[in-house]
C-alpha cells in the first residue's frame, strides 16, 4: 500500500491522507490534493456563486414587487368593496328618505284634507279650495 502521492497541480508529494477518496482512479485517490482541489472549485464556482447571487438578488426584488403589485391589488379591491357598500348604503338611504318623504307628503295632505273638511263644516260658503300642505 503506497503511503505518498505526488499532486499533479502544486507537484508535491503528500501523505496519501491529503487526497480525497474517488472511486474511479486506480488507487481509489483524486489526483489532486484537497488543497489544490479546494482552491480549483473556488475558482471555478466564483463566476457560478455571482451568477446564483444575482439571481436571488432578481428573484427577492421580483418577489417584492409582485408582493407590492398583489397588495396594491389587494387595496383597490378593497377600496372597490367599500366603494360598492357605501354607495348601496347610500341608495339604501335614499330610498329610504324617499319613502320617508313620500310618507310625509302623504301624512301632509291627509292632514290638509282633514283640515279642509273641517273648515268646510265649520264655514261652508268661505272654503272653496283646499290649502297647499307645503306652503
Amino acid at each position: 500500500m503506497i503511503t505518498h502521492k505526488r499532486c499533479v497541480t502544486c507537484e508535491e508529494f503528500k501523505s496519501v491522507a491529503d487526497f480525497a477518496m474517488r472511486a474511479a482512479s486506480s488507487d481509489g485517490k483524486k489526483s489532486k490534493c484537497r488543497r489544490c482541489d479546494a482552491v480549483d472549485n473556488r475558482r471555478r464556482r466564483l463566476p457560478e456563486r455571482e451568477r446564483s447571487a444575482a439571481y436571488r438578488h432578481a428573484l427577492a426584488h421580483a418577489s417584492e414587487k409582485t408582493l407590492l403589485a398583489r397588495a396594491n391589488a389587494a387595496d383597490e379591491a378593497a377600496k372597490a368593496r367599500v366603494l360598492a357598500r357605501a354607495s348601496a348604503a347610500a341608495a339604501a338611504r335614499d330610498a329610504q328618505v324617499c319613502a320617508m318623504a313620500s310618507a310625509l307628503q302623504q301624512l301632509a295632505e291627509l292632514v290638509a284634507a282633514r283640515r279642509f273638511k273641517q273648515a268646510c263644516v265649520a264655514e261652508p260658503e268661505v272654503i272653496t279650495q283646499p290649502p297647499n300642505p307645503l306652503a
